[in-house]
């Protein structure tokens, strides 16, 4: 391996941080006989796997605290780091296509003598929409308007979009997109017929907020969303309970508090009753739900379709 190579640097790079190092762009590019921006690439190479560890001031970089990988992540977060990363690498992805082959293979390596094993719902396979995918990340790298037609089930539907981010929920890949005032989650096995146009757009933050905070594929947005959050409060039997405690099931889950008979109280913020929906059909005769009605309601059809309908 060279003197100069991309994944020596950022291993030497994580190793100095790790210790508690202040590293300086302009003595590191000397040393390893490169430019200052592609120390700074590394740099940010580091920032998009560890998130916002490093703290800087002009050229020095330090790190807040010690961050190795297997501290960073869960494991079940690092599994699933893992097979995004193998995913993306099959369709030359930009989430991949930037890092060095020797550094994603060190990364994603399987390790006989690792204790642990995770097994996942299978993943959406996206090598057959590459081309899509290359599209949408130019698109939304660049903030260009696309259009495309929407093919659900033989539903067809045409869109002229402001593409925000290419979100992994629920095992698929959607795009999330403004369209007019309102935020569009499309799955991308879905879209047919893409066009990037020229027309560039300005970015709403309030919607960047809300893809990032968005528990399901069912929320729905509108101006000034945490303010409108619906609670739902549900009551979970002493069986249950330890469940849980134990899992979250969604971001916002809060224990409340407990009974004498040790039933708990959980609180779930929401944007709309469909949000609940794969928790309430999980649990669907195991919970109780205590408020709001319309949820109470929401619940009551899912339980008993035919008489509810009836009426």
């Amino acid at each position: 391996m060279s003197k100069n190579s991309s994944t020596k640097r950022v291993c030497e790079i994580l190793k100095r941080l790790n210790e508690g190092k202040y590293l300086n762009t302009e003595h590191l590019a000397l040393e390893f006989e490169t430019s200052e921006r592609s120390i700074r690439r590394d740099f940010e190479l580091i920032r998009e796997l560890f998130g916002d560890i490093l703290a800087k001031n002009g050229k020095n970089y330090t790190a807040f605290s010690k961050f190795l990988l297997q501290d960073t992540l869960s494991s079940s977060e690092n599994y699933l780091l893992k097979n995004i990363i193998k995913l993306s690498k099959r369709s030359n992805l930009k989430l991949v296509k930037d890092m060095q082959n020797s550094f994603i293979n060190t990364l994603i390596k399987d390790d006989e003598y690792n204790p642990y094993l995770f097994k996942i719902k299978p993943y959406e396979e996206i090598y057959a929409y590459k081309d899509t995918f290359k599209s949408l990340e130019n698109a939304i790298i660049f903030q260009k308007e696309i259009n495309f037609i929407y093919d659900n089930y033989g539903k067809i539907t045409k869109f002229k979009v402001k593409p925000y981010k290419i979100v992994f929920m629920h095992e698929n890949f959607y795009l999330a997109s403004q369209n007019k005032n309102d935020v569009l989650i499309s799955r991308i096995a879905m879209i047919k017929d893409l066009n990037v146009t020229a027309k560039t757009f300005t970015k709403n933050y309030e919607i960047l907020d809300f893809i990032s905070d968005m528990q399901t594929t069912w929320a729905k947005y509108s101006v000034g969303y945490k303010s409108k959050l619906k609670e739902c409060i549900i009551k979970v039997s002493k069986k249950n309970a330890k469940y849980f405690l134990l899992k979250k099931f969604m971001p916002s889950q809060e224990i409340l508090n407990s009974d004498d008979d040790g039933n708990i109280y959980i609180s779930y913020k929401v944007t709309n009753e469909l949000e609940m929906f794969g928790l309430f059909k999980q649990w669907l005769f195991d919970i109780e739900v205590l408020k709001p009605r319309s949820f109470i309601y929401f619940m009551k059809k899912l339980r008993e379709p035919d008489k509810v309908k009836s009426k």
